[in-house]
């Protein structure tokens, strides 16, 4: 199936020890994401040709991009101390990033050109906090938009990635949110 129409990132943090999602929030407007698995390999000679040929998954780059972070991405993903009410973000040399879960839907359409949204999960990533980068205001207006990269690891029970199919983008949605435990 070809994929279009990236939507709705969704993050949650992921206590490592019991597997439980909280904090969860919807990360700005997605512009873009990769997720770039990684395997170990190896394989075995024998009698002039390949016996063996043995992957593993490692861990998988992910990079998201958005059109604004909202406050509470600063703590929830990165532990900075956020005071939402004056908009301020305090960022310490002893802050240390948070894994979380890590959830968005996409279109696809098939051969035959049905639509369908396809929800995918990641249930354990770290991502590391963004550069800023400024530019003057010249003839043009040029944007520039938040990138996060992060690293996806297996969780608990070994799960990496999860995807499901639906006929709907609320259905993509509730399943994104119920998997990531966010109630708003």
């Amino acid at each position: 199936m070809a994929h279009y129409g990236l939507s709705h990132p969704y993050i949650s943090k992921l206590d490592v020890k019991t597997g439980t999602y909280s904090d969860g929030f919807k990360c700005g407007t997605a512009v873009g994401t990769d997720v770039d698995p990684q395997y170990g390999e190896a394989k075995v000679y024998g009698d002039n040709k390949l016996v063996i040929d043995h992957s593993e998954f490692k861990f998988a780059n992910v990079k998201l991009q958005v059109t604004q972070l909202p406050l509470k991405a600063a703590n929830v993903m990165f532990g900075h101390t956020v005071d939402e009410a004056t908009s301020k973000v305090v960022y310490k040399d002893s802050d240390t990033a948070n894994f979380v879960g890590y959830g968005f839907y996409a279109s696809e359409i098939d051969d035959d050109g049905e639509k369908k949204y396809i929800a995918a999960v990641l249930p354990k990533v770290k991502f590391k906090d963004t550069a800023d980068s400024y530019e003057t205001k010249g003839e043009n207006i040029t944007f520039k938009t938040p990138s996060l990269t992060g690293v996806a690891s297996s969780d608990k029970d070994g799960e990496w990635r999860v995807k499901q199919w639906f006929k709907t983008e609320d259905e993509a949605i509730a399943f994104i949110k119920d998997y990531l435990n966010i109630t708003e």
